[in-house]
């Protein structure tokens, strides 16, 4: 392999590796607004806020696991 794929495979792998965390923040973070606008618009306990961003955090902990096999698999790919 030259060395202009392994630089271009170091980038994906970075570029997946800085997304993380913003996936993981981005999940709960949504899932807590998507519960106030629900509680206010329809009038619900608070407990839709807490089912939303369990729902949200749930979502973004699947997306990490998805993100981190897609690195592992471009990782294998290149050796």
């Amino acid at each position: 392999m030259n060395n202009k794929e392994e630089f271009y495979n170091w980038v994906r792998l970075t570029g997946f590796a800085t997304l993380i965390p913003f996936v993981l923040l981005s999940g709960p973070i949504g899932g807590y607004l998507v519960g106030l606008f629900l509680a206010e618009k329809f009038h619900l306990s608070r407990n839709a806020v807490l089912i939303c961003l369990a729902i949200g955090s749930l979502a973004s902990f699947l997306q990490t696991i998805k993100i981190i096999r897609t690195m592992l698999k471009l990782d294998k790919k290149s050796k």
